[in-house]
This record gives structure tokens, sequence and C-alpha cells, in this order.
């Protein structure tokens, strides 16, 4: 779902490396890969030329996040996001003789982001303010972020509204605890809802994500995060660091 603030857990984590006592430096420059994957499908009734028709179907979506990270000062930063999607969908159809043979086919896209965020270190909570805009569509969000840190858990929340070209505007609400198991694992929750403010039914997702930190000094972690919502079940695996200090 795009433009939805979901994750405002990792939002936190993407700069201060999950250290729930204190504020980790955030690296000059850094990265941040996700490869997701989300089968879909389903049942029902068509038609066309030659007739009505009994389909089923089965797709699955990737897509491929490549982000970089630049702190310009003390207190902004600038990020930008290449996004790649590949679906592949299977349909097969039943005109009342039995299942024709399975038909398939693929197609894919690309689309960017560019964003820019602000901290206010020193405000409770340690709000950051966000802007990104992404093509294609052409999309527009604003947001805001807080979170509060306590050994071992962090607590995050995060609003947003969010335009996208021929949607109406949408209001964004997000909530994520994280548990610090060691200096190496972490565990988090997560949940977030997105209410269109027209004509548009309203939409949300539940996740649970597992951190494994590979260079507490770098920053460096891998992420395995399983969520389920109203577009169905996804899989996601993460990769965040450090390419300057």
């Amino acid at each position: 779902m795009r433009g939805l603030a979901l994750l405002p857990l990792l939002a936190l984590a993407w700069a201060q490396g999950f250290d729930p006592l204190k504020e980790a430096a955030e690296p000059l420059l850094g990265y941040r890969i996700a490869l997701a994957y989300r089968p879909f499908g389903g049942t029902g009734i068509g038609a066309d030329g030659e007739g009505p028709y009994a389909f089923t179907q089965a797709g699955h979506s990737l897509r491929l996040a490549l982000g970089l990270r630049y702190r310009a000062g003390e207190a902004l930063s600038v990020e930008g996001v290449l996004l790649g999607d590949y679906t592949l969908l299977g349909e097969v159809r039943d005109r009342g003789g039995g299942p024709l043979p399975p038909v398939w086919s693929a197609g894919g896209g690309l689309a960017g982001e560019a964003g820019l965020e602000y901290r206010l270190r020193d405000l409770p909570g340690r709000p950051r303010l966000a802007l990104r805009v992404g093509y294609p569509p052409w999309s527009l969000e604003g947001e805001v972020r807080a979170g509060v840190l306590r050994d071992p858990v962090a607590v995050s929340a995060a609003l947003g509204l969010a335009w996208t070209r021929g949607s109406p505007l949408a209001l964004s609400l997000g909530v994520g605890m994280g548990l610090l198991a060691n200096e190496a694992w972490s565990l988090g929750v997560g949940a977030g809802v997105r209410v269109p403010l027209g004509v548009e039914v309203p939409s949300g997702e539940v996740y649970l994500r597992l951190g494994y930190v590979t260079d507490p000094e770098g920053g460096e972690e891998l992420g395995l995060r399983a969520a389920h919502g109203t577009s169905g079940f996804r899989l996601v695996l993460e990769a965040s660091g450090a390419l300057l200090r």
C-alpha cells in the first residue's frame, strides 16, 4: 500500500540502529534494500466473445526497493528510492466442459521516490517530519513520526497525509513496538491503517518483524518481516547499513 505509514519502528531503526538507550549517530550515507513477495489469487465469473466462464487466478508479486539516504546536516536528511515491480499471473478458465489449460502473463515496471526528513532532536519523542514525492503515478506524502526508547522496549507512532493521482487524499496512522533481546536480535510488532478522505475502502495491515544486527558499530542490520492485511500476505527481506560514516 503506497504512502501508508505502516513501519514507524523501522523508520526509527533506519537512523538509530535500534538502540533503545540513546540515538546513534546517523551515517553520512546509508543504504536500504528490501525485497517483498506477495502471493494473491481468487475465483470468479467472467465473460468474453465466446461467452461466460468461471475462472481461477493465482499470482506472484515481487517488489525490489533500493534506497540511499544522505545526511545533509545535523537535522536534515535526503533520501532517494528506486522501486522495481514484477508480477506473474496464471489463470484457468472453465466454460462448462472442464478446465482449459492455464494461461500465464507477466508484467512489471519501475518507479521512484525522493524525500526530505527533518529531525527535532530537542523535543520529547524526537519527532521527525518527512515529505516524499513519487512517480509513477505522481504521489505526495507528508508524515510526522515520534518514538520513546526505554530499555529494552521501543514504542513509536506515525501520522501522515498522502495523495496519489487519481485517488482521494488518505490519512494514515501507524504504531509499533520493538523488543531488543540482546545486542544482535530484536523483535518488532506493529499495525497501520489507511483511511481515504473520499469514496474508497479503508485498508490496514499488521506485521511481525525479526531483526539481526550484523555490525553494531556500523549499524548493519538484516530483517525479516511478515505482514497480513487488506491486500493479503507479504514477506519482506531487508538489509540496511552505512556506506559512509
